[in-house]
Parts: C-alpha cells; structure tokens; sequence
C-alpha cells in the first residue's frame, strides 16, 4: 500500500521521470506534429514540384498567353488607328482609342495618339471632364518601365512596316536654316505619317532624344502629317533641338493650319501677330485664323480671340462680345483665365454693367483642371 501511494505521488509530481509526456510537451507535441504533418503532405506528392502545381502555373502560363495575344491584337488596333489617322478619319480613331484605353490605361501609345487628337479636333472630346493635354503626358510618363519597353519596341518596329527611315538628306534638310528645303509643296497626308510622328513624339516626351525626334517629326511633316508639322514648327520657334528659325516655324503652322489643325490654327494666328525684321504684323488674319481655332473648340482660341475683341487687335474694338466669349470658354470649357477675366469684366464695368459680387463670384470660380482618370466616352 505504502508503494502504491508512492508510485501515485511521483507519476503526478514528476511525470518526466516515469517517461509520460506533461502537458507542454503535449501541446508542443501537437505543435510539431502539425508542422510535420504539413511537411509531410507537401512530400507525399510527387516528386516533379512543378506536376504538382501545375494548376497554378498553367493558370500563369495562361495569363502570360493571354497577355501577349492581348498585347497583339493590341498593336494591330494600334496600326488600324494610325491608318485612320493618315485619312483623317478623327472620330473613328478617337471611338477606337478609347475602346483601348478603357481596358488598358498604360498604353503608351493610345495614350499620346489621343493627346495629339485632341490638338487637331477639340470638339470630339468634353474639355470640362477629359484629361487635359498636360495630364495626359504626366499619364504616359508615369506608365511602368516594363510597359514603355514593350512599347518603345513596337514603336521601332513601325519604322520596319511602314518602309521608314531615317536618311542623310532628310537630316541635312531638317537642321537647315531654307524654308525651302524643309517645307514641302504636297501638304497631302501620306500612308506613314501617322507612324513616324508617333516614333517622333515618343522619342521627344518619353525616351527625351529630342535631335532623334526632330528626324522623325521631319519625315512625318514631309508625309503630310499635321501633327507633325505643328510639333516641328513648335521646335524651330522655340529652338529645341534644332537652331532656332521662327519664320520656317511660322510656314510649318500654315501647313498644319491648313489642314485643319485646330492648335495649329491657334499658333499660326499668334505667329502673325507678332512682326520679324522683313515681315510686319498681320493682325487681320491672325483673328481669322484665332477664330478657325476657336470655332472647332480650342479653349484657348477662344480666350485669345476674347482678348482680340477687348483690345481691338485685328478686329473693331468690341468689349460686350469680348464678355460673351469670356463667359462662353469659362461656363461652356471650365477655362480658368476666363473666369479671371471675365471677374474683371464685371468689377470694372468693361462690357458689361458693373456687378461686383458677380465678379467675386467669378473669380472663385476659378476651378483646377478635372480628374485625368475621368473619361468621357459618349
């Protein structure tokens, strides 16, 4: 009995000494065996780790598949859209732009060929709730680097398809200080126009070669391609990348704004308004070509033909339709410097009555551009 008693007091006293498990050992027990078990499961298949996940790297296979067949059809609706553009078809290639860009915001390329739509025909997009020319170009700059590569790829690869090249004498004619070895007499668009000012505009904005764009911009303004001949004249006006020459700029506007080049028709008109050495101002057609601008949407067109009727440069001075257009580019396209003005319209009574708690109302409306995730695809 007195054993019996003994054996009990040590087997609950002192557990380890008969070889039982206490309770910590039982639960680390459980610890380990779980951690075992999981070790063990993953042991039990087979040997060839990637049979046994093979779920999950098809279904990466897959994506990566799927991705680049994307990535394809992609860069064919790419190449439709820069066809559409080289028969200024504007409202087709916006509709399709937009269809690319609603299922993959970081395409470089739909990304800049909407900016530039946007300079040639304002009044396909709503200037109140689309991004602006400036958020657009932040957008392709803050695309990931992976992506501008892909991209920079296929924009190389469209020199090879559309048969283009950069040459010597195309070199020599777009550092040249001759209007008449820059300017061309057919102004008609040609097939790859379209493709060299998108290798050009990338270049300049996104790679930052702005000598290499230049070449581009010259092949395409020799197809043809308005864009272009706005851009290049931009270059030689404010001498970036190449000497700076503001009369064969002010050619290169004309040919832009011939076609129909709503910014071109803005910067032409501002051209003739200001006199070189040989050639005075052109005042009268400066507000003509303003107007062209102003009437296919431009908002700054419409504030600088604003300005024209307030001073009475190139037109009869006429304050009450310099309001008018102030109030129009302020309600109608959300312009900040036409609220301003127009504020001051009504404090000082120019054109209108004065009305000073109108004009405080105005110049609080001075908004900040929209949102550039803000699409408006109607």
């Amino acid at each position: 009995m007195t054993l019996f008693i003994f054996h009990f007091i040590l087997n609950i006293t002192f557990p380890r000494f008969w070889g039982q498990p206490t309770k910590a050992d039982q639960h680390q027990d459980t610890k380990r065996n779980r951690l075992v078990l999981c070790v063990h499961v993953s042991h039990t298949e087979p040997k060839l780790g990637f049979k046994a996940k093979s779920p999950q790297n098809n279904n990466t296979f897959n994506n990566l598949q799927n991705m680049t067949e994307h990535h394809q059809q992609q860069q064919q609706q790419i190449l439709t859209i820069l066809d559409l553009f080289d028969h200024h078809q504007w409202k087709e290639a916006r509709s399709q732009l937009l269809r690319i860009l609603v299922s993959d915001s970081d395409c470089v390329e739909a990304i800049m060929l909407i900016r530039a739509l946007r300079s040639i025909n304002p009044l396909l997009f709503d200037t109140r709730h689309d991004p602006t020319q400036d958020q657009l170009l932040q957008r392709a700059k803050a695309v990931p680097w992976d992506r501008k590569q892909a991209s920079e790829s296929f924009i190389t690869q469209l020199a090879e398809h559309y048969h283009i090249q950069t040459t010597t004498s195309t070199t020599t004619a777009a550092t040249s200080s001759s209007p008449t070895t820059t300017t061309t007499t057919e102004t008609k668009p040609e097939r790859g126009g379209a493709a060299a000012f998108l290798i050009g505009v990338f270049k300049f904005h996104i790679s930052g070669l702005k000598e290499q764009a230049i070449q581009w911009y010259k092949i395409a303004a020799e197809k043809g391609n308005s864009s272009a001949q706005n851009n290049l004249a931009l270059c030689f006006t404010t001498g970036q990348g190449v000497e700076k020459n503001i009369r064969l700029g002010k050619e290169l506007f004309q040919m832009a704004a011939e076609q129909g080049h709503a910014v071109a028709q803005q910067n032409f008109g501002l051209s003739l308004l200001e006199s070189d050495d040989d050639v005075p101002r052109r005042s009268e057609e400066a507000v003509s070509w303003i107007r062209k601008s102003a009437e296919q949407g431009y908002v700054d067109a419409v504030y600088t033909l604003a300005s024209c009727f307030l001073n009475g440069e190139g037109v009869k001075y006429n304050p009450e339709e310099a309001v008018k257009l102030y109030q129009m580019a302020a309600t109608k396209f959300d312009d900040p410097m036409s609220c301003y003005r127009l504020g001051s319209c009504y404090w000082t009574g120019t054109g209108t009555n004065t009305n000073k708690k109108e004009a405080m109302k105005w110049w609080r409306e001075r908004r900040c551009p929209m949102s550039v995730s803000t699409w408006c695809v109607s």
